[in-house]
């Protein structure tokens, strides 16, 4: 087992939905519903919506914003996303069967990632919203336009990689990891960062 002590700093705009308040997304499929488009018993329930909100939003590479008593975070899977996501660009899942497995058997911790100032102060709330048309290849969600959260630069995460298997080698997920510079976005834009540290247990690297 291999541990990967990480912290990025995000250099633009880093943009994420919260998911408490899907306006778009309710309407379009309300409206499908009811021109028959989309089946009678179409959940149309907040819950539901809100899920299939989610799922929409991480195909389009958009992080989720939630927030609790600290403020913001993301969860680990947009982690875990992003290095699918870069593999993915350079080619690598499609020539190294089990890499892809092995990068959905990482675990992030904590799952729950908060943003931070580089003083160490939580970030409690969005700095503004962007509006951008959805890209999808699903008809009746053609035109959907999605209102993102973002928070302006500097933001802090930080959090640890743990690589439990020997499939992908310790210096090619290193370099994958290194190779890593945007999270999240809207439509491949916003959320370049640049890496403060990648600390690998037990030898210490420091990426400026």
């Amino acid at each position: 087992m291999v541990k990967y002590v990480c912290k990025i700093e995000f250099v633009d705009l880093f943009v994420g939905k919260v998911p408490s308040n899907p306006e778009a997304l309710v309407h379009v499929v309300r409206k499908r519903v009811k021109e028959g488009v989309l089946p009678a018993e179409t959940n149309v329930e907040a819950e539901a919506l809100r899920e299939a909100y989610e799922v929409l939003q991480r195909a389009e590479m958009v992080n989720t914003f939630y927030s609790d008593e600290k403020g913001l975070y993301i969860k680990g899977f947009d982690i875990i996303g992003m290095i699918k996501e870069r593999m993915r660009q350079l080619g690598i899942t499609r020539k190294k069967r089990g890499y892809v497995s092995a990068v959905e058997g990482l675990r992030i911790e904590p799952w729950k990632i908060h943003l931070k100032r580089p003083d160490g102060s939580y970030v409690k709330k969005p700095d503004g919203q962007i509006a951008k048309p959805i890209i999808t290849d699903r008809p009746w969600l053609r035109g959907v336009i999605t209102i993102a959260d973002y928070v302006k630069p500097p933001v802090i995460l930080e959090f640890t990689i743990i690589k439990e298997d020997q499939v992908i080698p310790e210096k090619e997920f290193e370099n994958i990891l290194k190779s890593c510079h945007r999270l999240g976005g809207l439509r491949k834009e916003y959320g370049e960062f640049k890496w403060v540290k990648i600390k690998n247990n037990p030898k210490q690297q420091d990426v400026t």
